[in-house]
């Protein structure tokens, strides 16, 4: 049953009543062989925390998505209840923001300080709202950076912290390896670069390390911000993640937040959280979607299949 799932045994059995959460990445084991009924038994026996794993136990009906890479994962129990290619690696394009978010909250910087956009801190792509001389609080350029994934916001951060590209993408490279992400690298700040690549596992990992943090949380939750510069400019910018503002259906459905990106080599990118108030949360990865849409559709059917909608 569904030849491709892969679980982490150890996180979903409670061993004399303690609750085991794995410390590395490849703690997986394949349960193709696994009699489900023989392990449906031993789930009777032991505690089992995660609402969405009954919910998989109890599923009949297999999912096709259109993406070339997925996974749905349940960051309580820290158990991946679907998997298309997730080991394969690929671009991700700004869902790389999602670690240079971490890098920046491991700075402690002075939110209410100010910054003064400056020639270098231009880089194309996506969208521009900040121009030479606007002068920005550091909370103003982080709101703009996750939510409309502005690559100028983003890079005038990094100066903000008085490092250079470079070595801000150094320590992002270090912050993946002390989460253990190890086919994740990043060559950029702003996921321009066919360089940040990771897979679709991983990202799940990174986006559950991210979504942990309320400011990031809170942040990736908007659909719209608006700040003024110092100079008396107001600002309005506009999430990428559409999802936001759309009726989900289910009136107990509801999309926390997510990170969208794009390039030509990473395709169209999806990380998102979910919540349920009959099953609790869930991560969904799209990766190297064919259209702008169809990413936000796979991510919304996954969720809406693990939670019996």
């Amino acid at each position: 049953m569904f030849g491709t799932i892969l679980f982490t045994i150890i996180t979903f059995l409670a061993i004399n009543g303690a609750w085991l959460a794995p410390t590395v990445i490849d703690n997986y084991n394949l349960i193709d062989n696994l009699d489900l009924s023989e392990y449906k038994q031993k789930q009777e026996i032991k505690i089992v925390k995660s609402p969405l794993l009954k919910n998989y136990l109890n599923k009949e009906d297999e999912i096709n998505i259109e993406a070339k890479r997925a996974v749905l994962y349940d960051p309580e129990a820290n158990v991946f209840l679907y998997e298309k290619n997730a080991e394969e690696v690929q671009a991700i394009a700004s869902i790389t923001k999602l670690m240079t978010a971490l890098v920046i909250l491991d700075q402690e910087p002075d939110w209410k300080g100010v910054y003064q956009i400056k020639n270098l801190d231009r880089r194309e792509g996506g969208r521009i709202h900040l121009f030479l001389g606007d002068r920005v609080t550091i909370e103003s350029l982080f709101n703009v950076s996750l939510v409309s994934s502005a690559n100028t916001a983003t890079l005038a951060l990094v100066h903000a912290l008085d490092l250079t590209e470079a070595e801000f993408v150094d320590l992002m490279n270090a912050k993946a390896k002390e989460l253990g992400l190890t086919e994740t690298h990043f060559a950029d700040s702003v996921g321009l670069s066919s360089g940040n690549v990771s897979t679709a596992r991983e990202l799940a990992l990174l986006s559950k390390e991210a979504f942990s943090q309320e400011i990031i949380k809170n942040t990736l939750n908007q659909s719209k911000y608006s700040f003024q510069t110092e100079q008396g400019k107001t600002v309005e910018v506009e999430s990428t993640n559409i999802l936001l503002e759309d009726d989900l259906g289910p009136s107990s459905l509801e999309i926390i937040n997510g990170k969208t990106g794009y390039t030509k080599e990473a395709g169209f990118c999806f990380s998102a959280l979910y919540d349920d108030e009959n099953s609790g949360e869930l991560i969904t990865v799209i990766l190297n979607s064919e259209t702008v849409f169809s990413r936000f559709n796979d991510s919304l059917k996954l969720s809406k299949w693990i939670y019996n909608y």
